[in-house]
């Protein structure tokens, strides 16, 4: 049985709950440790192999003056290791220096030829390799031919035999189901200098390293399970407070607020762009971006990397349409199980993002290898689920002049003679490999009317984040809706904003991205879709993605709500609305909230009746309560009058709250109603039901409230005990419905009628 009640920031809506329990999450303890790290418990790092011995090497490495040669890797899980270890050894005064292969020239891995000329300059007393070297047999040996000790940090496959290293640190050595098994090459290196500092009593130094550990982990789309979870949640948490330079400096470029930064905005703004460093230019440029102690260099650093995330996305569309063209030249070549294309003239850097675009286009394996003047082709590899790519790369290493991966992506070089013995034995590979793969039907968390569908809502979904690999987005359906408006949107009008209706004839607002060129669907349709909050600067917005539609019959055209005929009165003063609705209206009522019941002119939305006009003397405070009064009471013509209640700050509306509280004690038995409470306050009862919870963790009051929306209020001696993370939350989520609330009526003061008339009815 869960204790909803009992999990960290309070309850969860049942949808939600039911969603974790379905994923796996049975017991109050587990769903406590997924929602937050404070109340999970990590593996120890020494769990992992070689891990102590190495910690133990650095630091008499450090002891002794040595100089540390640190081998990374170009990606941004591999620029993030390289720059945690290259601070972090410096930090303990190391004498440290680093090394990222060219992307395009080297690839991935250890070149010995690079190496032996490093070793000959610099003479280093150790290599210490980092997110790469687990099947570097040829370079590990050659530097223990040099005398040199050698340390791997990795999370990739290792090879048979492995490298000689003298430690290889690799959660890939530990238990098929071992929580740490998921960390990516960032997640290692941050462990092993936490055994190291730990060594030396300075292990509270090595969270400044977390926000590096965040984009490391994102970045390389590494499983979002057990302990990998727990360090991502840990380093989103310091990413958002970051003092971190280059990170900040990225962040200004596209206009993010660090404060809510979260895994996708790490996926695709912040990624991209470090990435288009190792790409386009250098990855060390990247260590010298995320190092900076300088905040005009960082400036400058990611202002290029703006740019060269720009001309990566242009080099890759023209990339793509090359492939394309190829492929209708030759049709012939999507006949082979794997699809392999070359080009002298294609970006190395690029072809990895190209292959993946061609895997999902036409769902089989894809490599694409840039042929070079020394008689190699080098480059990528990306499939789809179903196949292997390390595993059919073994099968064929004897053509290959080098390759590394994972399960859907790689990296190889390959003699330009063997391009068509490539094409012919990949294909046999993957025939042997595969894993036949079944359709199976969208995972639906829950199905749900569009009046679930809140900005408070969105905020409870965010609770389950992060999302990624092992903890993807919760995808929700809608039944028998309408699109009732669409407009294409984007700078190249890529994409469409629908207006939706349910069968309550509640409206929501929908992106359907990259759907320009799509037919829009005409009847009534069941649709699956995300929920997620869109921010810019301030303010923040609902945003419901369309992720796929079903057409369930014809279009009904007697469904779509008819509109109101709504009169502007809003620049009038409020006596003479009233007065001059008096004067045209036999059959009217005012709807008005905020105030006490004494001194308002009409009645509360539950006290209204079927009538033909309307004036509606108080601002709505939500267009959904807006919709269910309208429908509920059909007017014939509206009055917008929409005067701000008296409470427009969020302080003064919590004292009023609780003297309310302390009126219902004294004179109403302690009973009143969610509802009863909105009205008197002109907000929604969703916004009563979070300030009643966090008001009894602020004063000595007990609330419950049932289902149905009673409350029963009393006075008690001590104050319900909490933890400061669920009084910040539920604060959080009080003051974002707060302006939710707001927002909306600073919509309402200013949209057009004869233009918004249909918005104002489903704008949000």
């Amino acid at each position: 049985m869960i204790n909803n009640l009992a999990l960290p920031g309070g309850p969860l809506p049942d949808e939600l709950l039911d969603w974790l329990h379905r994923q796996g999450y049975q017991t109050t303890e587990q769903i406590a440790g997924f929602l937050s790290p404070d109340y999970y418990h990590p593996s120890s790092p020494t769990v992992l192999p070689d891990i102590e011995g190495a910690a133990a090497l650095l630091d008499d490495m450090l002891n002794a003056r040595a100089k540390i040669l640190i081998w990374g890797d170009f990606d941004v899980d591999g620029q993030t290791a390289t720059t945690m270890l290259v601070e972090g050894l410096r930090l303990l005064g190391g004498n440290v220096i680093y090394h990222i292969p060219d992307r395009v020239e080297d690839s991935h891995g250890v070149q010995v030829d690079k190496l032996a000329l490093l070793v000959e300059q610099e003479i280093p007393d150790l290599l210490l390799i980092c997110d790469t070297g687990s099947a570097e047999v040829e370079g590990v040996e050659f530097a223990k031919s040099k005398h040199l000790p050698v340390i791997i940090s990795d999370h990739h496959e290792i090879s048979e035999p492995p490298p000689p290293a003298d430690y290889l640190v690799n959660p890939l050595r530990l238990p098929e189901e071992h929580p740490l098994r998921t960390l990516s090459g960032a997640g290692v290196s941050f462990l092993l200098l936490r055994v190291l500092f730990e060594r030396r009593g300075k292990l509270h130094e090595t969270n400044r390293f977390l926000d590096l550990l965040a984009l490391g982990l994102v970045a390389d789309v590494v499983e979002l399970v057990g302990d990998t979870r727990y360090w991502l949640q840990r380093g989103l948490a310091a990413l958002r407070t970051t003092q971190r330079h280059g990170i900040i400096a990225i962040c200004q470029q596209f206009m993010l607020n660090t404060a809510y930064l979260s895994a996708q905005d790490i996926g695709f703004k912040i990624a991209p762009v470090l990435n288009s460093l190792g790409r386009l230019a250098s990855a060390e440029l990247a260590v010298q971006l995320l190092s900076t102690t300088d905040m005009a260099e960082a400036v400058a650093l990611a202002a290029e990397a703006r740019a060269l995330n720009e001309q990566r996305k242009m080099i890759t569309d023209q990339m793509t349409q090359s492939a394309i063209e190829m492929i209708e030249n030759d049709p012939n070549l999507l006949n082979w199980e794997a699809l392999v294309l070359s080009s002298p003239h294609w970006n190395g850097g690029i072809v990895g993002i190209v292959a993946a675009r061609l895997a999902e286009k036409y769902e089989k394996p894809v490599v694409l290898l840039v042929e070079s003047e020394d008689g190699s082709a080098r480059g990528s590899i990306r499939a789809v689920p179903g196949y292997h790519v390390s595993q059919a790369l073994d099968q064929i290493a004897d053509i290959l002049e080098k390759y590394g991966g994972h399960e859907l992506a790689g990296g190889l070089s390959v003699p330009s003679e063997h391009l068509a013995k490539l094409r012919r034995l990949l294909s046999d590979a993957f025939k042997n490999t595969a894993q036949p793969i079944t359709d199976q039907e969208l995972s639906i968390a829950a199905t749900l009317p569009f009046e679930r569908l809140t900005l408070d809502f969105a905020y409870q979904l965010q609770r389950l984040e992060p999302f990624g690999q092992g903890n993807p987005i919760p995808l929700f359906k809608s039944e028998r809706v309408q699109i009732v408006s669409s407009a294409k949107l984007g700078r190249n009008e890529k994409h469409r904003r629908l207006t939706l209706q349910d069968v309550d004839g509640v409206r929501r607002p929908f992106f359907w991205w990259n759907s320009a060129d799509l037919p829009q669907p005409e009847g009534i349709l069941d649709v699956v879709y995300t929920v997620g909050i869109s921010r810019f600067k301030d303010n923040e917005e609902l945003q419901l993605t369309l992720e796929d539609f079903t057409i369930v019959a014809p279009a009904d055209p007697h469904s779509i709500t008819e509109l109101q005929q709504m009169i502007d009165w809003r620049s009038l003063p409020p006596e003479l609305a009233i007065q001059r609705i008096a004067q045209l209206e036999n059959d009217y009522q005012i709807w008005a909230e905020g105030l006490p019941s004494k001194s308002s002119p009409g009645m509360g939305r539950s006290s209204l009746k079927p009538t033909e006009a309307l004036l509606i003397y108080t601002s709505p405070p939500s267009h959904f309560i807006l919709e269910e009064v309208l429908k509920k009471i059909t007017p014939q013509r509206v009055y917008l009058l929409a005067t701000l209640p008296p409470i427009q700050d969020s302080t003064e509306f919590l004292q009023t709250l609780y003297g309310l509280l302390n009126t219902v004690i004294r004179s109403m038995d302690g009973k009143t109603t969610l509802l009863q409470l909105a009205e008197r306050l002109a907000v929604t009862e969703t916004l009563i039901d979070v300030a009643l919870q966090f008001i009894q963790l602020r004063r000595p009051i007990q609330i419950d409230i049932t289902q149905r929306g009673n409350v029963r209020v009393q006075e008690v001696e001590q104050i319900k005990s909490a933890d400061h993370e669920t009084i910040t939350l539920l604060y959080r989520r009080f003051e974002y419905l707060w302006q939710e609330i707001a927002a909306y009526r600073r919509y309402l003061n200013r949209a057009k009628l004869e233009s918004d008339h249909e918005d104002i009815l489903s704008s949000s």
